[in-house]
């Protein structure tokens, strides 16, 4: 996936939308991704457990690969 991905690729990119199945009561609108967001969203993946551990790996992936685009 990020190797087809280059910072000229980014550029002007200043966020990127993922679509997390199931958030639980607590996440039912669009939620900026922070550490906390994702503990928290780990904790109820359990609720769509075909769905949601592999779309919060790729998540944190793209934290970590572009700290600088909101997730």
């Amino acid at each position: 996936l990020f190797a087809h991905l280059d910072a000229k690729a980014l550029a002007g990119v200043s966020s990127v939308v993922h679509r997390i199945v199931h958030g639980g009561a607590v996440f039912n609108s669009a939620t900026k991704a922070t550490p906390e967001v994702l503990a928290r969203l780990e904790k109820v993946s359990s609720l769509a457990p075909l769905h949601n551990p592999p779309a919060i790996e790729l998540l944190k992936l793209c934290c970590k690969q572009f700290p600088e685009i909101e997730q």
